[in-house]
């Protein structure tokens, strides 16, 4: 399902965007 595979890979990208955040702010935060 070409639908599933979209809504799997958005989910992948927010994932590493949210990490990639969480990861710049780390640093400054501590």
């Amino acid at each position: 399902n070409g639908a599933l595979e979209e809504v799997r890979g958005a989910k992948i990208q927010h994932y590493a965007l949210v990490v990639l955040l969480y990861e710049f702010q780390s640093p400054l935060g501590s």
